[in-house]
């Protein structure tokens, strides 16, 4: 209990040492979202359905290029599979899915 409790603390100074840092990521994130929904936009229309299809695609896209980046480089070092490169790809849409919400 006690080691978990220290755990959380090292990782709240952790997380306010780099607050500036992760903002700016999220800020680019949000903005790549925006662009991108610009750029789909010209091939969807602008009902409903459009718009649906164009927010979830570059709410896709993003993660999936993002988190593909490290990965791409991993294999070509290593020459196999990056390890947990699906919970990089979760962690990545969570944290844009929550920053639009949050926008």
């Amino acid at each position: 209990m006690l080691k978990q409790i220290l755990l959380v603390f090292v990782a709240s100074i952790l997380v306010i040492l780099v607050m500036p840092q992760f903002a700016r990521f999220l800020h680019e994130l949000v903005g790549l979202h925006g662009m991108l929904s610009q750029d789909l936009a010209l091939i969807f229309s602008g009902e409903f359905l459009g718009k649906i299809l164009r927010h979830s695609l570059a709410l896709l896209i993003i993660p999936l290029l993002v988190s593909l980046i490290p990965a791409g480089i991993y294999w070509l070092i290593k020459r196999r599979e990056m390890p947990y490169w699906a919970h990089w790809l979760w962690i990545l849409w969570l944290l844009l899915a929550t920053a639009l919400a949050a926008r």
